[in-house]
């Protein structure tokens, strides 16, 4: 080093999402030593609570293999990187000799350093759709999940080419007697450990039954278990599935943390044609109180404009010709004069057609519920919609964004009679439709997107 240079001084950290050691350097130039390699998409990524500890100013040394691409630094006695988070260990890395060189532990080591670093977030079992092509079902879901953190245990419903969208698929269906054999198997293994279950698209009542009869299991083992159940029915006035499966939905509905069903399916499972303020008390009454669900998550509800006349003064009013969607969020409160706390808020209505978005915002409402007492159920419910709503309309920007960029014949707008006589035609409209999840994985971690809260809808009981 030359006389009168200021070197640089660098901070060992812990990427607690891509899971590996990155070196930053706090020198003059803002960039690393020669011979030291970052990885450049944790700059970014950090969560709060994470604490560091600054190394001496020796320069560091690459190790050679992929894996093992950190620094070799002069660490100094007791130096530790430990993560804000309670179900994170503390690992210290210490050198035998204060003022000397010390090799980093070998690749094994580094790997099981790695990995109890890395926040445990949970293990999520999820029970739905597969398509080849495109993020529908379980391939909108379980990405997000494992980005946030969780470890996801799949089961497929459905094995199929595609969704429904494209006008033709091809593929099978997960009997009931193989779904069983998988739930039993996962049992004698004593591989049935999640913490968290997300069921979606079941086709059938026999491939339901079977998982309610999991459901039924996996209750009576743990209680707590947080289980989102989305209701997979139908949507705009059609089923999608047998009316059979309609009275097993609600047999499953008091084993339920959250349900997320759209409008339809809302009007499906308690009887009752939502057309005005009225009718969306009763039903929410008979979701709390018959079905005894905690907590209801109604998204994409057309802002009629019965629905915008009936929200408070305090709600954001939505702009003149300016098409919303609302989303309600509603949480149990047994012990009040009223069936629950409601929250809702507004999202701009993107134009096309968009499949999966339902379990996308589905995998993510269960991602972020951390559950309190009794008392804060409500902002539990309220805070994980928030999220969810918030990263789910941001991934559809991001999807429309990119839908209009493609080639005029890519982007053609509905029209049966065109798309019946060239199929194409919506092959090419759908394909450029797909959720950008993999390029939206930012968006899934919220890194610099602002997150608007719900808002208490105080009087939706009593106006």
């Amino acid at each position: 080093m030359r006389p009168g240079r200021r070197q640089s001084e660098h901070r060992a950290r812990v990427c607690t999402r891509r899971r590996r050691l990155w070196w930053s350097c706090d020198g003059p130039r803002r960039r690393p030593a020669p011979g030291v390699r970052t990885c450049g998409p944790c700059l970014s990524c950090l969560r709060p609570g994470l604490s560091t500890q600054r190394a001496s100013s020796i320069r560091p040394t690459k190790m050679n293999t992929a894996l093992d691409r950190v620094c070799r630094p002069n660490l100094e006695p007791s130096m530790s990187v430990t993560h804000g988070s309670a179900l994170t260990p503390k690992f210290e890395l210490q050198s035998r000799r204060p003022g000397t060189v010390e090799s980093f532990p070998s690749r094994l080591i580094l790997r099981e350093t790695l990995r109890e670093t890395s926040p445990m977030v949970g293990r999520v079992l999820s029970i739905q759709s597969h398509v080849v092509f495109g993020y529908v079902g379980g391939k909108a879901a379980v990405f997000p999940l494992q980005c946030l953190g969780y470890d996801v245990d799949v089961v497929n419903t459905v094995h199929f080419s595609n969704h429904s969208g494209y006008g033709r698929l091809g593929g099978t269906k997960t009997t009931a007697a193989e779904l069983t054999q998988i739930f039993q198997s996962m049992e004698s293994n004593n591989l049935l450990l999640p913490e968290r279950l997300l069921t979606g698209y079941i086709p059938g009542a026999e491939g339901l039954s079977a998982v309610a009869d999991l459901v039924d299991k996996l209750k009576a083992k743990k209680p707590n278990l947080i289980y989102l159940l989305d209701p997979v029915l139908g949507d705009s006035g059609r089923l999608y599935v047998a009316p059979n499966v309609i009275p097993i939905y609600q047999r499953m509905l008091p084993q339920s943390t959250i349900i997320t069903p759209n409008w339809f399916e809302v009007e499906t499972l308690t009887d009752i044609k939502l057309q005005d303020l009225a009718s969306l008390r009763r039903a929410l009454k008979i979701l709390h109180e018959e079905y005894r669900v905690p907590n209801v998550v109604i998204s994409s509800i057309p802002l009629a404009d019965w629905l915008s006349a009936a929200l408070p003064p305090t709600f954001s009013k939505v702009p003149p010709n300016s098409p919303r969607l609302l989303c309600i969020a509603s949480a149990a409160t047994p012990d009040s004069a009223h069936s629950s706390t409601v929250y809702a808020q507004a999202v701009e209505l993107l134009s096309g057609y968009f499949s999966g978005v339902g379990d996308l915002f589905s995998a993510l409402l269960l991602a972020h519920f951390v559950p309190g007492d009794a008392s804060s159920n409500g902002e539990a419910v309220s805070h994980a919609a928030s999220q969810a709503l918030a990263k789910t309309h941001a991934m559809l920007r991001l999807t429309h964004e990119y839908a209009e960029t493609l080639q005029e014949e890519d982007r053609q707008p509905t029209d049966d009679e065109k798309d019946a006589a060239d199929p194409q035609r919506k092959i090419r409209r759908m394909r450029g439709r797909e959720l950008r999840l993999i390029q939206g994985q930012d968006i899934i971690r919220g890194s610099g997107l602002e997150i608007e809260a719900m808002q208490d809808w105080t009087d939706f009981w009593t106006t």
